[in-house]
């Protein structure tokens, strides 16, 4: 069994996240949109969105510069909903490709070791991981298996197919 090369698993997040962005930030506009009719924030929830998407560390900052209840709230209920629906849509795909997302079948890489609650666990860990500055990751470099914090923690592997 061959680990999987930081750069291979790496090419393969982004492109599953390219891939899972779009479908997740429709949902929760809509869900907002169908919420807060009579906010004003409103008018700027999609560019809320998009940086808590692809640039969360600008927008976790701006809270805590210019912290409002209701807009920290707001950021909250959006990172929990962003991390859910990342996580069953990742869990999704692994369970229909047999351990594979399209962005690790396209790099020919595979999870190994998971079970139905492993690859749930794992997806919200590795969704969530992106507001923790991507520390999880660091792991990948120190590891003679390259695994992440959350692969060690669950027993999980990311191999060549």
């Amino acid at each position: 069994m061959r680990y999987s090369s930081f750069s291979k698993r790496a090419k393969a997040y982004l492109m599953d996240y390219l891939i899972v962005s779009i479908p997740i930030m429709r949902v929760i506009s809509f869900i907002a949109f169908s919420f807060l009719k009579d906010t004003g924030i409103l008018s700027v929830y999609p560019f809320i969105l998009l940086m808590l998407m692809f640039c969360p560390y600008f927008m976790l900052g701006y809270l805590v510069l210019y912290p409002e209840i209701n807009d920290i709230l707001l950021v909250l209920a959006s990172i929990a909903a962003i991390v859910i629906l990342e996580s069953i849509i990742y869990t999704l795909m692994e369970i229909f490709f047999k351990g594979q997302t399209i962005g690790k079948r396209c790099n020919d890489i595979r999870l190994y070791n998971t079970t139905l609650l492993k690859l749930f666990i794992r997806n919200i860990l590795k969704s969530a991981s992106k507001y923790f500055l991507f520390i999880p990751y660091f792991t990948v470099f120190v590891t003679k298996e390259k695994q992440t914090a959350y692969d060690l923690l669950l027993g999980t592997y990311v191999v060549d197919k």
